[in-house]
This record gives C-alpha cells, structure tokens and sequence, in this order.
C-alpha cells in the first residue's frame, strides 16, 4: 500500500474539480445520515477552502399531518419550537455524504428567546469579525433580527444587543487605507494592556482583510538565564527548554499592540511528542482544506524532528497526524513553509546547512525529491517567502538565544528549489560596532553578555546585529488597494524590561526592495507607519 499511497500523493493538481449535485435524495453527512439543515446560508470565506452552511435544525418531530404551517403559535409544535437550534456545517465540496456537523452557533439560553427562522451568515472586513443573524419572533408581538459576532465561522457566537450600531457598521464604506503605527520601543501588549508572551512562530492573515492569526512559542514567566541566552541548553528545567512550554495562538485585527486576543494553546502538551519546542509556523493548505502547523522539537542525544498537525480552523484544536516529518537530512532545527500559488507546499529547514524541499500535496510528508542545500553551515531561522516571481531565503549564523542577534544572509531564485544566489553585499544585518545604533532602547534590563562565537560574532568579535535579533518570520501584509508590505520579524532574546523570558520583545520592520529585486541594508528604526 505504500507504493500507492506515494503515488496518489503525487498526483497534479487539477484545474477543474468536478462533482455531481443530486436533488433525487435527501443531502447526508460524512457518515450517511440525512442532514437536518433548513432555511439558511451557504459561504466560502477562503478561496478554496471549506463551505459552511449556517441554517435550522428542526429536529426529528413529526411533520403537520396536513398543512405545513398547522401549529403555527403553538411553540410545541414542530417547526415552532422554541429549542429549535442553528446548526453549522462544513464541506468541501457541496456534494451530498461530505457535510461535517460542526456544532451549533449558539447556545439556545444565549440568544433571544421566540421562534427562530433563517440564520444568515457574512464576513464583516471592517471589523474582521463574522456576523450571524437571524429573525425570531414571539405570536403577538414584532419579528425582531438578532446580531450574533465571533472570530471564526464555527462560533461560538456572542449576541449584540446593540443592534443598530452593527447595522452601521455592516454598511459602512471599505476604506482605501489603514494606516497604524508599530512601535518598536516597547514590548507589544494585549488588548488588557499585558506583554504578550509570544515568541519565534509565524504570523499569516488568512482571509483578505480578517483578522491576523499569530502562533508562537510562550515561554511562561521563568527568568532569563543571567548571563548567555543559551546557558541552560540540555536541562529542561532551565528557561527556554522546559519541555511545558506551550505553542499559543494570538489574533489581532490590526498588528499593533494593544490589540492582540489570546486566543488559546494550539495543542495540549500532553497530545504532543515530548520534547522541547521551538519555531511553530501555521499554513492553510488550499489541497485538503485544512490549516498545518508544524514545529521543531528535540531531546538532547537525538536527532532534532519536526512534527506536522491539522485543524479545520486557525485556532485548532490541532491533531498530530506524523511526528517526524521524513526530511532527507534526517535532522531538523529551525524551519520556514511556503505555500506557492499552484498550491504546493515547500520546506525550508536547518540541518547544519540550510536545505529546501518540497513536500506532499497533504503538507504530511516531504516528497523524498531531490533537494536544494546552500553553502553555509552553523545556520538557522530562515525565511522562505515569494515576491514578484522571485523567491527569496533569508537567514544566517546560528544564535542560542543570543543577546547580539544575528543577521541576514539573502539568496534569491525563480524556482523554489533553486538554483539561488547570494545577494552581493552580503549580510545587510551583521555590521562592525562602530555601524551599530547606540540606543538604550534595545539594551536589557539585566547583565547580559554577548555569547561568543553565535550570531553576528560567529566571524568576528567585533560585530553585531544592527536590530539586535535573530530572524523569526517575514510578515505578508496586503492592504486595501493589494499592494503589499513585507514586514521582518526578529526576537530580541535576553532583552526582556523585567528579565522574565516570557517578556522578551520582538523588532519588526518594512523590508525594502531596490529595483533589481535585491533587499535594502537593515537599520534600526523606533517606530514605522503601516498600511493594513
């Protein structure tokens, strides 16, 4: 069965996917059972993603013996019940035998109580929240529209009682710019004023114009070590390898700070490999529908891993569906995925050198292909990301956690499997001290050192990053008009305002582009102006 399973996993994707509608039987779920879903709305919020079917469920009471309506004012009769529920269903692709229950929108002691009919569903770009609505009515008295709000198309909804002002701001006017500020002068906090506790994992807006969805390490309120960022390594009681450390996911509308939403774990630790965890990225895979998160893990003495799990949502719950990903290197460290417009998958991942290959159409496995390796050794945290046509991968020397930052090496190509070029003035990150800002803004609170020979000092003891990070993720960002601004990442480790690892802030700025495709030198900048 091997050999076939290989073989279907390769197959091309289609162009035209083509399937029957048949209205000789009633619709059925995955498991064959007759759907029990009325009078609603059908969407697709993601270019080839799921359907979701928002609409009654009237139960399995008896049909009026004559007249559909008989029993109209008589809430215990069926169609007039008041326990009527609003059910959501997801498919693929429409056809009958493909609908997943996906529960109910909301709790019937939650909503207005009255008879309720024809729930509808849209997404509300302004305020990148979806919005369900329904009509309900009490014999006697005025049909009223309720208002229902929640971050994802699978609730659960929250009911607005201020009505009116959501029908404003359905009908407000798609503005041409949004324009915010990110601050790199202080640690980014939640939407309760707190310092996010979210560090070196990857940031994607799946929906044009929804929210942002952030999946990071969060490394919980343990001390830096008091010295190099890395002192501890192999002891998981020490900060930042503790094998609890959980992969939380944030959502933002916006990017700024004040404006993130803890949104939950990804996956309980105990559902996980063990192992100590580092780097998770998210990518929805247009091919089965289904977000995958990948992360790094490792047990000191054994090969680092990569594991793979899927949800239908960006906010999971996350299954494991394999807990080590088959790359040819056989060992992984720090890694980026990049999802094409064909809609193949690829995998850029350090193993010593820098490798890139191309995975499964599923995203489970890699396809065993032959791969691109690039020059370097001691390398990590790469970026892979596509621009123009060109891909782009970004990384450089290896930096435990290291107080320096390291820098940016640059390789450009036209396939993403290479063959890449090194950008000719090298790293744009690592410079001589005497080209580094002098700013208290970036030092730390604590007597933290320079780890020698990482990062930008890998070659030289006299150099150091100009942003004082280590690369984490390039940030795709596409404003109204579909220009977009790609945003760099970085950690700032040993640099927390209170010296508790799970404060330890980020640097973010524009990447620029000169006119040959090549990336403009990177300096410290305090704050930046983004359209979203």
């Amino acid at each position: 069965m091997i050999a076939y399973m290989y073989i279907v996993l390769l197959i091309p994707i289609v162009t035209t996917v083509l399937v029957t509608i048949d209205n000789q039987q009633p619709r059925r779920d995955v498991n064959g059972e007759i759907i029990d879903a009325h009078d609603g709305s059908i969407q697709q919020f993601v270019p080839g993603g799921l359907y979701y079917m928002h609409a009654m469920q009237y139960g399995l009471c008896k049909e009026p013996p004559n007249y559909g309506c008989d029993g109209a004012g008589m809430p215990e009769k069926c169609g007039f019940q008041l326990d009527h529920n609003i059910s959501i269903w997801t498919s693929p692709n429409l056809t009958s035998g493909s609908w997943t229950y996906a529960g109910n929108a909301i709790d019937v002691t939650k909503r207005p109580a009255g008879i309720v009919f024809r729930p509808h569903l849209v997404y509300n770009p302004n305020t990148k929240l979806y919005v369900l609505m329904w009509n309900y009515m009490n014999f006697g008295v005025s049909g009223q529209i309720a208002v229902a709000i929640s971050e994802t198309p699978i609730g659960p909804f929250v009911v607005n009682t201020m009505i009116a002002y959501m029908y404003i701001a359905l009908l407000i006017p798609i503005v041409t710019a949004v324009l915010v500020t990110v601050d790199n002068q202080q640690p980014r906090r939640d939407v309760n004023g707190e310092i996010i506790d979210a560090h070196d994992g990857s940031i994607q807006q799946f929906v044009s114009g929804g929210l942002y969805y952030m999946h990071a390490m969060q490394y919980g309120l343990c001390k830096e070590p008091p010295n190099y960022g890395c002192d501890g390594a192999g002891m998981p009681e020490k900060c930042g390898f503790q094998l609890d450390h959980n992969i939380s996911i944030w959502t933002s509308p916006n990017l700024t700070s004040g404006s993130w939403t803890y949104a939950g774990n990804a996956i309980d630790v105990a559902k996980r490999p063990a192992g100590i965890v580092f780097r998770p990225h998210v990518v929805y895979n247009p091919n089965t529908k289904l977000y995958v998160l990948m992360w790094n893990y490792m047990n000191f003495g054994v090969n680092g891993q990569i594991a793979v799990a899927i949800s239908e949502t960006p906010i999971g719950p996350f299954v494991v569906v394999n807990t080590a990903l088959n790359i040819t290197r056989g060992s992984s460290g720090d890694f980026d995925l990049l999802v094409d417009t064909d809609g193949k998958g690829y995998i850029i991942y350090s193993a010593n050198s820098m490798n890139v290959e191309e995975l499964t159409t599923n995203y489970y496995y890699t396809t065993s292909s032959p791969r691109y390796v690039f020059p370097e050794t001691f390398v990590e945290a790469p970026v892979l990301m596509k621009r123009d046509g060109t891909y782009y991968a970004l990384y450089d020397w290896c930096c435990c956690y290291c107080f320096q930052g390291s820098g940016v090496m640059v390789y450009r190509a036209q396939s993403p499997l290479g063959p890449y070029l090194q950008q000719q003035d090298g790293d744009i990150a690592c410079k001589t001290m005497n080209r580094t800002i002098s700013n208290t803004r970036i030092q730390t609170s604590i007597n933290a050192l320079p780890t020698p020979g990482q990062g930008c000092q890998y070659h030289n003891g006299n150099t150091t990053s100009t942003l004082r990070s280590q690369q984490n993720f390039v940030i795709k960002v596409t404003n109204a008009q579909g220009l977009t601004t790609f945003v760099w990442t970085g950690d700032r480790w040993q640099q927390a305002p209170d010296g508790l690892k799970g404060h330890e802030p980020q640097y973010w700025m524009p990447l620029h582009f000169n006119s040959d495709g090549s990336i403009d030198t990177l300096d410290w900048i305090d704050e930046f102006t983004l359209d979203v």
